[in-house]
């Protein structure tokens, strides 16, 4: 009976029955006359408890369990798998918005097409060559003319205005980056203060800094490690960021000077972020952070179809030379453009409508007023002349209005800052009828005065002079008398005809024009050319949707490995507690058991 005794209370003490209940059944057995076995249990009762006592001095006996300590659960190669994907992430999020906003101005998903007002100027001059003498039909190519490029101004204006919007976004997300670098040399503070006597862990201040991490991640491309006091410190484009000497935070400098577009800058080094050849290519490695995306997307400024360069014809070479070098030069621009225009959504989309936009009034006006190259003679200051090529309308080809007065020379476009003709008066060779020069009798020829329409050229450093979108504007002098617009061609017989002019101008919308970009092969029409930058939209913005689609799953499924190893879930945990639970109430059974039995037992004995 005693061992067996002796067994139940080693039993009754190894789950932990409370010291009171031990010594009230001890005071028990004492009253049935078995103090030998009490005093030997008491022993047995105090030796396990200075056992676990033994075990962890922080143990108190009598007061429960104690917490020995409490510390972060994290995985280094989760977190870091994570910072890369979602700053891969970020980087097409930038893109794709871009694209979509450009798509959207265009009216191709929802809204007004532009191509409709394409399509619309093309029908009037259909019509108009049906009756090139009505003045309602003339009425309509001016007002089709005018809502076409009305609407084309009013794309660019808005690319200009988005443009304006991602540069604003950038200095958001520099002023965001700048924060989060501070915050985490703050809390690089705190935790180093915390954690130096090394009695606890700074678990919800390190938390905090890896959230500021994470966040970090998506809008630049960071590296980052730990020293051994608890610090991290920070690369940014591999550039010092977070040290222990504090933030070293990004600046803004505009590109150039009068430009509105800013750069992002390390004002301590004197150098920028992001040097220019980063943008050349997107490849692994150099497609990360937001910011870096939405540099790309927004571009270094406005351009228009005099930025493009355009491949150069042989037969508009005198010798083989002239034209290699003229290769050279585009070769060169091409590479220029490919680094620098290409790169961005909406500096492309900007050289690309005003490409068509100013190619289709180029091309309208040089049939309505034709130009051509002749040669005058210039003093050389020594008594003498040099000959010296120029531009002026071609009278002999000219078509005219059919008012009053027979006007030459007008057109429906016309560039704000210049008129497209000058009256000049100019020295020319005299020639016969036979259209030779005629001899002055001395070795020399006769020359003359001569009045000449003469050609204001486009010189790309006077804004003015250029066929652009924004110096486009409707003739004013077409649009105050219709019947100026010159379409009559004088026939031999005295009489005035329409047919070669309208012709022209119907058959103008089936002739090649452009290239898409440069180094591409294929020349579009207009109506081709529209289609061929709509599809060219659609197909980066597809491929920077699917990109940014795949990293988001990417992220999703690194989220969700990264939770599963440190992440707290509150169904589990529920589950745990109510398996607690039950377990407490089996135990309480259990004791209640095995008091009942040695009650029992007690009384047994008397």
């Amino acid at each position: 009976m005693g061992n067996l005794m002796t067994s139940m209370w080693t039993a009754v003490a190894g789950m932990g029955v409370s010291q009171s209940f031990l010594n009230t059944t001890a005071h028990n057995l004492t009253n049935a006359n078995t103090e030998g076995y009490t005093r030997q249990q008491s022993m047995i009762v105090d030796s396990y408890y200075n056992t676990v006592a033994g075990r962890n001095k922080d143990f108190i006996i009598g007061t429960g369990t104690a917490v020995e300590t409490i510390r972060q659960i994290r995985n280094e190669f989760y977190d870091a798998s994570y910072r890369e994907e979602v700053g891969r992430e970020g980087f097409y999020r930038a893109q794709y918005e871009c694209i979509s906003e450009v798509e959207d101005l265009f009216g191709e998903v929802n809204g007004v097409e532009f191509q409709e007002d394409i399509q619309q100027l093309w029908e009037s001059i259909q019509e108009l060559a049906k009756e090139p003498d009505s003045i309602v039909v003339r009425s309509g190519l001016v007002n089709s003319a005018s809502d076409f490029l009305t609407r084309a101004k009013d794309i660019y204006r808005q690319l200009d205005a988005y443009q304006k919007d991602l540069n604003d976004s950038v200095i958001t997300t520099v002023n965001k980056i700048n924060e989060l670098g501070q915050t985490i040399y703050d809390l690089n503070k705190k935790i180093v203060a915390i954690e130096a006597p090394g009695v606890e862990n700074a678990n919800d201040l390190r938390d905090t800094r890896n959230k500021c991490l994470d966040e970090l991640a998506e809008l630049i491309d960071i590296t980052y490690r730990e020293d051994m006091d608890g610090s991290v410190y920070v690369l940014a484009e591999g550039t010092n960021f977070v040290t222990s000497m504090g933030c070293n935070k990004m600046g803004l400098e505009k590109i150039e000077h009068g430009s509105d577009l800013v750069i992002p800058t390390w004002p301590s080094y004197k150098e920028n972020v992001y040097d220019e050849q980063d943008f050349a290519h997107v490849t692994t490695g150099s497609d990360t952070g937001y910011l870096k995306g939405l540099l790309m997307a927004r571009g270094t400024g406005v351009v228009n179809q005099y930025d493009v360069p355009r491949e150069p014809l042989r037969e508009d070479y005198d010798s083989p030379a002239a034209y290699e070098d003229a290769m050279n030069r585009y070769l060169t621009g091409t590479k220029q453009y490919n680094e620098t225009i290409d790169t961005s959504s909406v500096m492309t989309v900007m050289a690309q409508i005003d490409t068509l936009v100013s190619g289709v009034a180029e091309k309208l006006d040089s049939i309505l007023a034709p130009n051509k190259t002749m040669e005058i003679l210039v003093d050389n200051g020594r008594g003498g002349y040099i000959t010296k090529e120029i531009t002026v309308l071609d009278e002999e080809k000219a078509t005219v209005g059919m008012d009053r007065d027979r006007t030459m020379g007008e057109t429906i476009f016309a560039r704000m800052g210049t008129e497209r003709y000058k009256d000049v008066e100019v020295t020319v060779y005299k020639l016969d009828h036979n259209g030779d020069y005629i001899s002055d009798g001395q070795g020399g020829y006769v020359t003359e005065k001569k009045m000449v329409r003469q050609y204001n050229e486009v010189d790309v450093t006077n804004n003015n002079t250029l066929y652009t979108i924004n110096n486009l504007k409707i003739n004013h002098n077409i649009v105050e008398d219709y019947s100026k617009i010159p379409l009559s061609t004088k026939e031999n017989n005295g009489e005035f005809d329409y047919s070669n002019v309208v012709v022209d101008l119907a058959s103008m919308w089936d002739e090649t024009f452009a290239k898409i970009a440069p180094g591409t092969m294929t020349n579009y029409t207009f109506q081709d050319y529209y289609t061929a930058m709509i599809n060219d939209i659609g197909n980066v913005g597809l491929t920077m949707h699917m990109m940014m689609e795949g990293q988001e799953t990417m992220v999703g499924s690194i989220a969700d490995m990264r939770e599963n190893y440190m992440g707290v879930s509150q169904d589990e945990e529920l589950s745990f507690l109510m398996k607690a639970q039950n377990a407490y109430n089996a135990s309480s059974r259990y004791f209640n058991v095995i008091n009942e039995m040695i009650e029992t037992l007690v009384q047994s004995l008397g």
